[in-house]
């Protein structure tokens, strides 16, 4: 009989290969079609076609062209244990000499994970994960092109919007703007704009990762939008901070061209602790923007309003019709970077500018009541994360600490041209972010594995004193039962 099973498995297995590449090739075979019937001139041109060919076998490499769920094999497997004992060492353990081939981690809960992917093989999501990094790359540099753009909006002298004599360009006088408007829309558009940019971005990780990337599990959805949002919000201050250094230095390296270098240093000190002033408006942007933004959830009203308002239950079904009216999940990837982004504009400049830090307070003060409102009353998780986000807000927060030491550093040795005091400050702190570089590695080395997972004595206790309840249980029942 074993034999018997193990022959039928064997040509069912073949069955389905074959399925699969006939699949394949059919699907290749009608896009051709398809695309030689849209294109009128196909017939004529042999190098428009090879090049349409060409790219179709590229989206087969990548597995951009899917076949048919059905007949694709999968490559994640669950096993439930007896014991928490086995699970942990099961989970830290490297079970297989080859590479790539059998890994192991903690499975979440059956409401946590996202059944529609766990049939996609892993060579095939790492060739997804890696074509969305790439676009995602191409993306990032867009933003900093543009986020550089809107930080030059603040310094309209910088950029030519006001000449010399103070008259208006062309590009801005139809607005008829008096000065002291000018110096507002100057202050507080550029801040909007950023954060207006900042607040389209987690919906394009979301959709990446959602549907392109094959994430099993809503947790691996969340920290790939937490890491990549972080990233995003840092590029946003780092770069806007070096626009405000610098481009003032160069235009008045453009009018003056024989101004020493001392001076040259000196002004990008000036310019370099002036962003600090933007950054003031950014915060006060997210204590009256951001906080009543979530509090008052539009896109939420706007889409439950629209799917139980104006649509009827035939047209989307009885499913999406109870989905719409269920609570929202707190997303993690979406409020850590937010809380993270203040926190690094608040210790990189409250040294160089202490007005700022009373900012970073109310901010703070007031988000801690928003979110615990928010996190009691409003939103309902049907999985749970299981820790995994304090590793990486620690690391996070750490990082931003090192960065802004650096900063410091990088402005005392600007200043210290004009001061030797400056020069003595920066001896003392050019080695302050490599012993915060030192202490993050010795956290990461002593706390990180405990953190990720179960230790096993811990896991042999847990085991130990379930046994002990269930012999206690046992013993209760018997005696209530005789």
């Amino acid at each position: 009989s074993n034999m018997t099973a193990s022959t039928t498995t064997a040509s069912t297995t073949t069955a389905s290969s074959s399925t699969l590449k006939s699949s394949k090739s059919s699907r290749a075979t009608a896009t051709r079609r398809t695309l030689r019937l849209s294109d009128p001139m196909s017939s004529y041109d042999s190098i428009w076609l090879y090049l349409k060919d060409s790219l179709i076998q590229l989206f087969e490499l990548t597995d951009l062209v899917t076949s048919d769920p059905i007949t694709r094999a999968g490559s994640t497997g669950f096993v439930t244990f007896t014991t928490l004992a086995a699970a942990t060492s099961a989970c830290q353990l490297t079970l297989c000499h080859r590479s790539f081939t059998l890994q192991t981690k903690r499975a979440p809960e059956p409401s946590g994970l996202l059944w529609h992917n766990i049939m996609v093989g892993n060579k095939s999501a790492a060739t997804r994960k890696f074509m969305a990094r790439l676009i995602l790359n191409f993306g990032a540099v867009l933003f900093a092109f543009t986020v550089a753009g809107f930080a030059a909006l603040g310094n309209p002298n910088s950029i030519g919007l006001i000449n010399a004599q103070g008259e208006q360009s062309k590009y801005i006088s139809w607005m008829d703007l008096s000065e002291s408007q000018l110096e507002y829309c100057a202050a507080y558009v550029p801040a909007f704009l950023g954060l207006g940019l900042l607040l389209i971005v987690p919906w394009i990780f979301l959709f990446v990762a959602s549907t392109y990337e094959s994430y099993k599990s809503k947790v691996d959805v969340e920290i790939s939008i937490f890491k990549r949002y972080f990233s995003y919000y840092m590029a946003y201050i780092f770069i806007t901070s070096i626009t405000f250094a610098f481009v003032p230095v160069i235009n008045k390296l453009k009018t003056q061209p024989s101004e020493g270098l001392s001076e040259l240093v000196a002004d990008l000190a000036v310019s370099f602790s002036k962003a600090s002033g933007y950054f003031i408006t950014v915060l006060i942007l997210k204590i009256f923007f951001g906080t009543t933004w979530e509090l008052s959830r539009p896109w939420a009203l706007l889409s439950k309003s629209v799917a139980q308002g104006l649509l009827s239950k035939n047209a989307i079904g009885k499913r999406h019709m109870e989905m719409s009216s269920m609570p929202d999940p707190c997303r993690y990837g979406w409020i850590y970077p937010q809380l993270l982004v203040v926190i690094a504009i608040t210790i990189n400049y409250q040294i160089i500018a202490p007005f700022i830090a009373p900012f970073g307070l109310a901010y703070f003060s007031l988000a801690l009541l928003v979110y615990k409102q928010q996190a009691i009353y409003v939103y309902v998780n049907e999985y749970e994360s299981g820790g995994q986000f304090l590793p990486l807000l620690l690391d996070r927060t750490l990082h931003i600490v090192s960065g802004s030491q650096m900063l410091l550093a990088l402005y005392l040795l600007v200043s210290s041209s004009s001061s030797t005091s400056a020069f003595t400050a920066f001896v003392f702190a050019a080695p302050l972010p490599f012993a915060t570089i030192f202490i993050t590695r010795l956290l990461q080395n002593a706390y990180k594995p405990m953190v990720e997972n179960l230790t096993y004595d811990v896991a042999l206790h847990v085991d130990h004193v379930r046994r002990q309840q269930d012999r206690m249980s046992g013993q209760i029942f018997q005696q209530n039962f005789s």
